[in-house]
């Protein structure tokens, strides 16, 4: 099993984590990489970027957090307001928000297609920028005991990323909203918008109606992007039928 690994390797792993973490951060993944790697050579460590938990939390595959008491959980814990539905915005009674827990330091015990691995996050500051920390995510998969057969143990772990990643770019009722230079996936706004119409939306007439007269406008197109050979859902694809 997989989780054998946990009472030799955490110690050493958290102990570096928690000394590095003291001190000046430069580039955490070299750490963390490093430090896997050479207390583990029965296991190939891939780092990723790649939102494992939320893949596996979508139901694709299961994660299940570490309760050695070796291993520490380390994480925080934000409020996170909720957006209300069209009519409850002035409601006498307003939408509660929700607690959102952020894993600075976790381990999972993971199983994806039935192979057994050992998922890390890791808040990772790799630069001295003062951007927030972003988190890094590490596989650790066993390596086979016939040497011929060693290059399938590191394509579990990229077929899996391969697989969240297609996933991760979907677009299931959720809605791409361009913000601070980048785009991200918010099915929060999806869900206010499905009971809308434009006479929930508050502008002068005028503008109102060039609004609506360019989206339908956009999506009677559709057809004539195609015959051009653009990419109609490039911006669009959560509104796509």
């Amino acid at each position: 099993m997989a989780s054998s690994i946990l009472p030799t390797m955490v110690p050493s792993v958290y102990s570096r984590y928690l000394s590095h973490s003291s001190g000046i951060r430069i580039h955490t993944d070299t750490i963390i990489q490093d430090a896997l790697k050479s207390r583990n050579s029965n296991y190939h460590v891939t780092a990723t970027t790649c939102d494992l938990i939320k893949y596996a939390k979508a139901g694709n595959a299961t994660a299940q957090l570490s309760s050695s008491p070796v291993f520490p959980h380390l994480f925080y814990r934000d409020y996170q307001a909720t957006i209300g539905q069209i009519g409850q915005i002035n409601s006498d009674k307003p939408t509660n928000g929700t607690l959102k827990t952020t894993d600075i330091f976790a381990t999972y015990n993971y199983v994806w297609q039935g192979h057994s691995l050992i998922v890390l996050v890791i808040n990772c500051q790799n630069d001295l920028s003062p951007a927030p920390a972003k988190h890094r995510t590490y596989i650790l998969s066993a390596k086979s005991e016939d040497n011929e057969t060693e290059n399938d143990t590191y394509s579990i772990a990229d077929s899996l990323i391969q697989a969240a990643g297609v996933w991760d770019d979907r677009s299931d009722e959720e809605i791409w909203v361009f913000d601070k230079g980048r785009c991200t996936k918010d099915r929060a706004l999806w869900l206010t918008l499905q009971n809308a119409t434009f006479n929930d939306v508050v502008l002068p007439n005028g503008m109102k109606e060039d609004i609506i007269k360019d989206t339908i406008g956009f999506f009677d197109a559709r057809k004539h992007y195609q015959n051009l050979g653009t990419p109609w859902k490039v911006l669009y694809k959560s509104f796509s039928s």
